[in-house]
């Protein structure tokens, strides 16, 4: 899997990979074929799915990849820590 890293127009740092559900995840049709996926530890803490997977992603300019990020589409992130668990989770419902 292609691991990318790229600073957006406000200086945070995402990072970039593609994800591809296995024949036994239920998801959307929409995500069936995969996504690509953006993190940032921010300020905010934030992670974003673009589908499908645009081809030869893994080699746009940093500039093609904030235009992505721009149009992908913003994944809720739940935080255990606020319930009293470990860490954050991105919910399995989201997808």
């Amino acid at each position: 899997m292609p691991h990318r890293s790229i600073l957006d127009q406000h200086g945070s740092l995402w990072d970039v990979w593609d994800t591809h559900p296995d024949a036994r995840s239920q998801v959307s049709p929409r995500y069936r074929d995969g996504w690509l996926t953006f993190e940032t530890d921010g300020p905010p803490k934030q992670k974003r799915r673009l589908a499908p997977v645009p081809p030869l992603w893994h080699v746009a300019t940093d500039v093609e990849l904030v235009g992505m990020l721009v149009r992908a589409e913003e994944i809720a992130i739940v935080s255990l820590r606020a319930l009293g668990g470990p860490g954050d989770v991105t919910p399995p419902t989201t997808i």
